[in-house]
C-alpha cells in the first residue's frame, strides 16, 4: 500500500472515523486504538480498496464488535469506565456540552439501525447513496429509516424536556 494514500485518508477520514469509534466504545483511549487498527490493516493491503472510507468505518466496527465478544468472553461488562467527566470553561461552553452530551445520549437511546445511520450521516458525513450501498438498501429505504430516526430523536429530546 502506497503511504501516500494512507497519509492522504488518513487526514481525510480519521476525524469521522474517530467520531464513530467513540460512539461505539464510548472511550477516548479505545476509540484512537481501533482508528489506529484500522489504518494499520489499511497499511497490510496490497492495494487500495474501492470504497476507502467504507472499508475504513467497516474494520472500526468490525474491530469494536471483536474487542467486545473477547472482552464478553473474559469479564463482565465495567460500568464504572462509563462515567462521563466535565471540565471547568465558560458558562456558555459548559451549556453547549451539556446540550450536545444530552443529544448524544439520546441517540445512543435509539435503536441499533437508527443509531447508526444517525452517527455515519451527521458525525461521519456521509451521503444517502453512501450510506444506502454500505448498509446494502436502497437510497430511499435510506431516508426513510434516517426520517424514522430523526423523528424518534426528536420524541426522546421532547420527553427530556
Amino acid at each position: 500500500m502506497d503511504r501516500k494514500i494512507v497519509e492522504e485518508s488518513y487526514l481525510a477520514f480519521s476525524p469521522s472515523l474517530y467520531l464513530y469509534a467513540l460512539s461505539l466504545t464510548k472511550d477516548e483511549r479505545k476509540a484512537e486504538q481501533l482508528v489506529s487498527e484500522a489504518y494499520y490493516k489499511l497499511l497490510c493491503q496490497t492495494h487500495a480498496p474501492d470504497q476507502l472510507k467504507f472499508w475504513l468505518l467497516r474494520v472500526v466496527k468490525t474491530s469494536f464488535i471483536d474487542q467486545y465478544r473477547k472482552k464478553q468472553y473474559r469479564q463482565s461488562v465495567d460500568l464504572a469506565s462509563q462515567q462521563i467527566t466535565f471540565t471547568e470553561s465558560f458558562e456558555s461552553q459548559i451549556l453547549q456540552k451539556e446540550r450536545n452530551r444530552q443529544l448524544y445520549l439520546a441517540i445512543l437511546s435509539l435503536s441499533m439501525p437508527y443509531q447508526e445511520l444517525i452517527l455515519l450521516f451527521y458525525f461521519a458525513d456521509c451521503s444517502t447513496a453512501e450510506l444506502a450501498q454500505y448498509f446494502q438498501l436502497t437510497v430511499n429505504q435510506v431516508r426513510v429509516y434516517l426520517h424514522r430516526a430523526r423523528k424518534k430523536l426528536k420524541e426522546v429530546l421532547q420527553d427530556e424536556y
